[in-house]
């Protein structure tokens, strides 16, 4: 079905669905080439077994803890098995954060329990909305002993597919490895990183040659503690922030993409809305100029990397993400498809046209 269904967008491909495409911006071969890999996009399964590896064989994988460095070593694994580039992990040290006991309870009007959890929001909070409308005073009763402990090893693994012609110019793509702990972070970001590799390894075996330029993958460590791996990276790599061409993150699960927003020059907004109409034929309508890129792409962005945003369908995002409830069966087999379909697009046209976006 997935197939079928990815082979009808790309025969809505017409020459009209790209006519605003500047004519010196995107070769017809790079038209051909974007058609194919949107067909090829739902012929393997490799970003749902990605995630269902990740998810089963690592589980939930805090920040700082040791789970998050088994992490680490079945990213390298992955990487080196599917045949990237230069794989390596580069640490940095983050603060360690254990939850402990989380408890509460309604004590008076009408005793119960609450659902809590000692990051976010929670279900117990709409209980405890409800209690306190009547109008009588609430007591509850808290007991939370979480711990923040000395310093310890996190890091950020990174995986190449080098360029061909222009290899010292990089185009990043990221996702953030670290979960929390009370699901087995699927949605977050077990899917990120599943579409992220699935449409890197597409090009790795799409491209003999390689790309233009080198696509970076940056797995972020330690991102739900404060985006600790991002600005450790951008402070590793300060002194080539200038030879990033353009960068940007999947972190909002596995939900369909609907709107590709870019963050670069005003002036060369027309050059990136050549990539935007190249992703019509997924469902992908233009945005404005306004992206992010991603958490983990803030420290770049506010050093001038160019940055460009898939804006995916998040529904029910909220109601999985930093709960128990953040597991693999909320992922289809299908799902996330489209999804690479358009970043393996992405991150081809931005390696391959030959101009920059800042």
């Amino acid at each position: 079905m997935r197939i079928c269904l990815l082979i009808a967008v790309v025969a809505l491909w017409t020459p009209n669905a790209v006519a605003g495409i500047p004519p010196d911006a995107v070769t017809p071969a790079m038209v051909a080439t974007a058609r194919k890999l949107t067909q090829q996009a739902g012929l393997h399964n490799t970003g749902y077994a990605i995630v269902e590896s990740l998810t089963t064989e690592v589980g939930p994988r805090l920040a700082g803890t040791e789970a998050e460095g088994r992490a680490r070593q079945w990213a390298l694994s992955k990487f080196r098995e599917l045949g990237f580039h230069n794989v390596r992990v580069e640490p940095f040290m983050v603060p360690l954060w254990l939850r402990g006991i989380e408890r509460a309870e309604i004590t008076s009007p009408f005793p119960q329990p609450l659902t809590i959890t000692a990051l976010g929001a929670a279900p117990g909070a709409d209980q405890l909305g409800r209690t306190l409308s009547r109008g009588e005073p609430v007591i509850v009763k808290l007991v939370i002993t979480p711990q923040l402990l000395p310093a310890t090893e996190s890091g950020n693994v990174i995986a190449e597919i080098p360029g061909s012609a222009a290899p010292e110019e990089i185009v990043l793509v990221g996702a953030h490895l670290d979960s929390w702990d009370l699901g087995t972070g699927a949605i977050d970001d077990g899917a990120g990183i599943g579409i992220v590799i699935g449409a890197t390894k597409l090009l790795l075996d799409f491209l003999p040659n390689g790309p233009r330029r080198t696509i970076r993958i940056v797995l972020f460590g330690s991102e739900e503690v404060g985006l600790v791996g991002a600005q450790a990276y951008a402070e590793q790599h300060a002194g080539e922030l200038q030879n990033h061409v353009i960068a940007t993150e999947s972190d909002f699960g596995a939900g369909n993409i609907w709107r590709f927003d870019t963050g670069v020059a005003d002036d060369k907004v027309p050059l990136a809305g050549a990539i935007g109409e190249l992703l019509r034929p997924l469902g992908i309508e233009p945005g404005t100029n306004t992206a992010t890129g991603g958490p983990d792409i803030k420290y770049l962005r506010e050093a001038g990397v160019p940055v460009v945003g898939l804006k995916q369908n998040g529904w029910d995002y909220f109601d999985l993400h930093r709960t128990p409830d953040d597991t693999q069966d909320k992922i289809a087999s299908d799902a996330l498809d489209q999804k690479i379909a358009a970043y393996a697009v992405l991150l081809y046209l931005a390696a391959e046209i030959e101009a920059d976006f800042r």
